[in-house]
């Protein structure tokens, strides 16, 4: 081959919630002439390397070039989930040529974009969004959030519909009608009926879609206290728990109907969790894939004794008997489940064991913040803000790293706070401020 240069480019490509889509490399060459081949294989890349195996199929052969063949591609599978995780990356490298042509460029990045939205992205930018309601009068508003640390609020602003009186709150978010964008759902205090904004448009503010969800609890004991997929099906499913009896159910939410159509208001699935509380005295706290199977786990914790205890919910997409049961005990008084995120992944990694959820705690009485290690009885100290003031309200990735950042709120003063994850250690957190709404304004709580 005379002279002249071989290329592959960048490519990307949304993952899917399931199969494989196929992600196509080009290799392109710019002058020269006559036959040659060149070697191609995957490998991993940095700093969010995808897993081959897990994230795409490896793949190498070689590419054999005519003398008038331009151009070939190479094809990488890649597996679709419905895992939350941050957009990962791996490589394509040439390698082979033989004497006479050089590389323009030898390696190429595939970056498989993450399509499984955070409880709280509004917007669709792979930042978790902030939800404040006014306490007084009910209205809701929405800060969009980025920025290096997370904490800059890009833009802000009211949802474009109301709810119609006070007693109707928000007791959860997440996309419930898999568009992409993280939806509200709202439950009246007083009649139990419960209600989803879909949301979209400019911000995330605009309620585009949504109503009454097709089944309604029987009484106002029902609460929706959280939300996550229990089907695979990328949808945000509602988990309500009667605060009589303490009995937990799922409702599995979708729709028969697909893009336009699908509200995400419809329960197709679900219901009574197949396991007893002995007391009203368990409460579901919050859900999360503790054991990393793509599939939300509950975590309960008992008022009374301190003890906290998972519910393993199947991994089969339909069912709600949890698979197993893990107790932890030997809390102190004062310690309260807050939440979940995965604290104690590999910085810039993304394995399958960095997938499970570690289950985050707050001290009532000293503001102290600690996790129990995915998976494991083991207790970590992370934190402890200025005062106990200070509430964990929800957590998810601020600033789209692929760490777990912690947003808190002073009871006090109402100011807004985030802990921004390390990159490297994401144990250890900077604190950045947020801003201060007008009195009356309560950062909503996501489990």
């Amino acid at each position: 081959m005379a002279t002249g240069t071989v290329s592959i480019n960048n490519v990307s490509i949304t993952e899917g919630n399931g199969g494989a889509k196929v992600l196509t490399f080009t290799v392109t060459r710019t002058g020269g002439s006559g036959a040659f081949s060149v070697n191609y294989t995957t490998a991993p890349s940095v700093p969010l390397s995808a897993t081959a195996g897990q994230d795409y199929q490896s793949a190498s052969g070689t590419l054999n070039f005519t003398d008038t063949d331009t151009s070939q591609t190479i094809s990488v599978f890649i597996i679709g989930d419905t895992l939350i995780e941050p957009n990962e990356t791996f490589r394509v490298n040439l390698s082979g040529l033989p004497v006479g042509p050089t590389f323009g460029t030898s390696s190429a990045i595939g970056t498989i974009i993450n399509d499984d939205p955070l409880r709280t992205d509004f917007n669709g930018d792979g930042d978790a969004d902030i939800v404040l309601q006014n306490s007084t009068t009910g209205q809701m508003y929405i800060w969009t959030m980025g920025g290096t640390n997370g904490n800059q609020i890009l833009s802000a602003g009211p949802t474009s519909s109301q709810a119609e009186n006070t007693n109707w709150k928000i007791a959860t978010s997440g996309d419930v009608n898999g568009d992409g964008n993280a939806d509200l759902v709202l439950q009246n205090s007083t009649t139990g009926q419960v209600y989803i904004y879909d949301m979209g448009g400019t911000g995330g503010r605009q309620v585009i879609g949504g109503g009454s969800i097709s089944a309604q609890p029987d009484s106002a004991n029902w609460k929706v206290v959280t939300s996550g997929d229990f089907n695979r099906d990328g949808n945000a499913d509602l988990v309500l728990q009667n605060s009589t009896s303490g009995q937990v159910w799922i409702y599995d939410m979708g729709s028969t109907q697909s893009g336009q159509g699908n509200q995400g208001t419809q329960v197709i699935g679900g219901g009574a969790v197949g396991a007893s509380v002995d007391s009203p005295d368990w409460k579901v706290k919050a859900t999360g894939d503790v054991n990393g199977d793509g599939i939300s786990d509950i975590v309960l914790q008992n008022d009374v004794i301190h003890e906290v205890f998972i519910w393993t919910m199947p991994n089969t997409n339909t069912g709600t008997t949890p698979t197993a049961g893990t107790a932890i005990t030997g809390l102190d008084p004062g310690w309260q489940v807050v939440g979940t995120g995965a604290f104690t992944h590999t910085a810039g990694v993304a394995p399958s064991s960095s997938l499970k959820a570690d289950i985050l705690l707050q001290n009532s009485d000293t503001g102290e913040v600690g996790i129990f290690r995915a998976g494991s009885n083991v207790f970590q100290f992370i934190g402890q803000p200025d005062s106990p003031n200070w509430k964990v309200k929800d957590t998810g990735d601020y600033n789209a790293d692929g760490n777990t950042d912690i947003l808190l709120q002073n009871s006090s003063n109402g100011e807004a706070f985030l802990w921004t994850a390390n990159p490297v250690t994401p144990t250890q957190f900077s604190g950045n401020p947020v801003a201060t709404p007008d009195v009356g304004w309560q950062v909503v709580a996501i489990a």
